[in-house]
């Protein structure tokens, strides 16, 4: 969606974007009544429905997770940037540590002693 970022960002400083609120549910809900509302977001349902998938504005933090330990990110800075504790982000998205992600991230530290 060429462009989709940039006009947002600009509804963002003119404020046209919904009122997010105080409350995680505030801002939950006004998300997920925003995407409802676009055409994009219901193709990407229907996409994901004929797929036997299902998509869900919530999962777009699950998303985040899963990106942020792929690129690297201290879980501690990515439990402070989604807005919960170490704790409760260990508990969450801990379990998706595998073997092979362990391996590589040796592989890692080690290309970058050497």
């Amino acid at each position: 969606m060429e462009g989709e970022s940039t006009r947002l960002l600009r509804m963002l400083e003119t404020q046209e974007l919904p009122p997010l609120g105080t409350d995680n549910k505030g801002a939950g809900a006004a998300v997920h009544q925003f995407l409802e509302r676009r055409s994009a977001w219901q193709r990407l349902r229907a996409e994901a429905r004929s797929r036997c998938e299902i998509l869900t504005p919530y999962g777009l933090r699950h998303g985040y997770a899963l990106r942020a330990h792929q690129r690297g990110l201290a879980p501690r800075l990515t439990a402070s940037l989604m807005g919960h504790s170490l704790q409760t982000h260990c508990r969450h998205y801990g379990n998706w540590t595998d073997a092979e992600t362990i391996d590589a991230a040796f592989e890692k530290i080690g290309a970058a002693a050497a």
